[in-house]
């Protein structure tokens, strides 16, 4: 999973929440940021629904979710 978004507090807690409220396991996740913007990688041990691809993007201050298979 790969999600650009703004580089504000509570962000990696809500991306967070959403995958283990889809009882995603988090297995490596990495986040760099350059000033106000951020992107986050993570790998999880099972497949990723549509569903949780559009919660990512419901969350106030993401630009962008991918799903990478």
């Amino acid at each position: 999973i790969t999600v650009n978004h703004a580089n504000v507090p509570n962000m990696l807690g809500q991306i967070t929440k959403i995958l283990a409220d889809h009882n995603l396991n988090i297995a490596v996740m990495t986040n760099k940021n350059r000033g106000a913007w951020a992107y986050t990688m993570i790998d999880v041990d099972s497949n990723v629904g549509e569903d949780v691809k559009t919660a990512l993007k419901g969350i106030k201050g993401v630009t962008r979710v991918r799903i990478l298979k």
